[in-house]
């Protein structure tokens, strides 16, 4: 954990700059190494790494700003007209010349008559034409069709450049992993916050606003989501929340999606309503065991084929098969996405796994049936920790107890 939240001129704590510059060389350098002689982003989360700028949840998904990425030169900016003075003023690192009107057509959604994607794919083509790349590939993340149609018209090749980004994106930076580990250690007082709401008659939605709440309190600029299941709900997992009230002899698990200067958390704990019964705790104590030995198989040079075989077949918990499984014993990578590389399941990582390196961040994720039916209308339960790859093996970046079934028994 870094020495603060804020930053301070007293002390480095997060060094930004150097943060900005790492993303960038290492998004540069993934470019580089591709067919690809630039990238054209929409995503979100990729024109944040390469540009370190954002402008808020409202515009993540209207294909309202992307960024372009000639080789070797720095990124392209073009955002909504009105920030443009904005991103000027306070993003110097960009330059005045790299920050410029965007030509969207947000989704079709000006009309079609006004011919903004015409006007987007000119001006992408001038400029890759002036740098001498119009001939090579433009690897671009997501988009629309009539965005590719006219940049396709102008004689522009498209290609993959999500598998560019998600490459670039897959080693954390040192100060990538502070940000992760900050929101990490946010997350966990959300934890401590919902053991001392949870009691009979309360509902989900009320400890789903408070945990918003207390995020947000405490320096997060965005609350993905936050999954809260209790009872009969917890199997199968809805993936979501209700007005569902809580209950003396309930499982409730609960998922803290938050979000600190972009980096987020991905991280399940379970709670009981009550003396958890013998079921209860013979089915926590199962998944905890997958969960344990998942996360004592993390090292680098390990691979993600090692750490699936800790986990059960579908059949062993209930389930048909691994296809329709693979949400329930899981494991990604988290950085400024939720599910970033390497992503892991029985289902292709025996056939295809990805050797872990240092500074890889993982959220490991285990779930069990309770009781015989092993299925619908059972309590489940459900955990997860976030560790950062080491030589030695991991660093565990979630801190609530989730091995004391005191510190997990509400009311």
């Amino acid at each position: 954990m870094t020495l603060g939240i804020r930053s301070v001129e007293k002390e480095i704590r997060i060094d930004f700059e150097k943060l900005r510059k790492d993303r960038l060389n290492k998004i540069k350098e993934s470019l580089k190494k591709s067919d690809c002689g630039s990238l054209l982003f929409f995503d979100f989360d990729n024109i944040r790494y390469t540009t370190s700028t954002t402008i808020g949840e409202w515009s993540r998904d209207k294909l309202s700003i992307y960024c372009l990425l000639p080789k070797d030169k720095d990124p392209i900016l073009f955002t909504v007209g009105s920030a443009v003075p904005l991103k000027r003023e306070y993003c110097p690192w960009m330059g005045n010349d790299n920050i410029r009107v965007s030509n969207s057509s947000i989704k079709g959604a000006i009309p079609p008559e006004v011919k903004m994607t015409e006007k987007l794919a000119a001006e992408i083509y001038s400029i890759l034409k002036e740098q001498g790349l119009e001939k090579e590939p433009v690897g671009i993340d997501i988009s629309d069709y009539p965005t590719i149609r006219e940049l396709q018209e102008q004689g522009l090749k498209i290609s993959d450049g999500q598998n560019i980004a998600l490459n670039a994106r897959i080693v954390k930076t040192n100060e990538e992993i502070k940000l992760i580990d900050t929101a990490c250690g946010i997350a966990d007082s959300g934890f401590y916050d919902a053991y001392n709401l949870i009691r009979p008659g309360v509902r989900e939605n009320e400890i789903v606003a408070m945990i918003n709440k207390k995020m947000f309190e405490r320096g997060c600029d965005l609350v993905e989501c936050v999954n809260v299941e209790s009872g009969e709900r917890t199997n199968p997992h809805h993936h979501e929340f209700s007005d569902r009230l809580i209950r003396p002899g309930d499982v409730v698990y609960i998922d803290i999606m938050t979000s600190f200067m972009g980096y987020r958390t991905c991280y399940y704990r379970t709670f009981f309503v009550g003396k958890p019964s013998k079921e209860q705790k013979d089915a926590y104590k199962l998944a905890l065991q997958w969960l344990q030995d998942s996360v004592d198989s993390v090292k680098a040079g390990k691979t993600t084929g090692d750490l699936v075989k800790n986990w059960p077949k579908a059949e062993d918990f209930g389930w048909e098969d691994e296809e329709i499984a693979m949400d329930l014993q899981v494991g990604h990578g988290v950085g400024l996405n939720l599910y970033e590389r390497p992503l892991m399941s029985r289902l292709f990582s025996f056939k295809y796994p990805y050797q872990l390196v240092e500074n890889n961040v993982l959220a490991l994720e285990t779930f069990n049936s309770v009781g015989k039916g092993r299925r619908f209308r059972d309590n489940g339960v459900r955990i997860e920790e976030m560790v950062q790859v080491t030589k030695e093996g991991s660093n565990l970046l979630t801190k609530y107890p989730i091995a004391d079934l005191d510190a997990l028994t509400c009311w």
